[in-house]
């Protein structure tokens, strides 16, 4: 996997790849308030549904831009949301053929990391909801991002697939936001930090579920 944006003489720590720098969203209320965050190691935010999660992501990953506040990110990110960017008519050769000629990278590594190979030729929109995550998380590693940016990746999917999931986030070992209704889920994943999204910030918190 790549060195964490790209850099191979500067310590990991001394990097910020992706950061938030007191950045506020409102839609008809406030969502997001005053979110300052450093991603450069992997960081979990876990929250409620409706907490926002989704709503922080799309801004890290420029989607959506912040009502004030500052994005900063160095390289491209790989981006999973919890609604899948393929194309529902393409088989999924043909979805990761075309997201892998934009970037100019080989789909086959990913294929093999999600055992993806026997629904090749399957239509996108006929593949089951795990699935199609599995499908939409090997995109967002196609072409060797500098970050990863994983909304609730494990939503969906089996005891295989969730453990697919941890093994790639943590060999990544780079720059990555994981989001989470579960903190169960992903106690797995070797996070330098844990936050709680609540009433719109961000506040440090610790799993309470043990590593196993």
């Amino acid at each position: 996997m790549p060195t964490p944006c790209g850099c191979k003489n500067i310590t990991v720590d001394l990097l910020r790849c992706v950061q938030l720098i007191n950045v506020w969203k409102r839609y008809r209320d406030w969502v997001l308030r005053g979110v300052s965050l450093d991603v450069k190691g992997v960081v979990v935010i876990y929250g409620a549904n409706g907490s926002g999660k989704t709503t922080l992501v799309k801004i890290l990953a420029g989607l959506i831009p912040p009502t004030r506040g500052e994005v900063r990110r160095q390289g491209r990110v790989g981006v999973a949301l919890q609604q899948p960017m393929m194309h529902p008519d393409l088989t999924l050769r043909e979805n990761l053929k075309f997201y892998a000629g934009a970037l100019k990278a080989s789909y086959e590594e990913v294929v093999e990391m999600f055992d993806l190979r026997r629904y090749l030729d399957t239509k996108f929109s006929h593949l089951s909801y795990g699935w199609r995550r599995r499908a939409d998380l090997a995109r967002a590693l196609l072409g060797e991002p500098k970050a990863l940016l994983l909304d609730e990746p494990m939503l969906g999917l089996d005891a295989e697939g969730r453990r697919t999931v941890a093994e790639v986030v943590n060999r990544f070992a780079g720059p990555a936001v994981v989001t989470s209704s579960s903190m169960c889920d992903y106690v797995e994943l070797r996070a330098e930090s844990w936050f709680e999204l609540r009433g719109g910030a961000l506040l440090p918190t610790t799993p309470v579920c043990g590593r196993t």
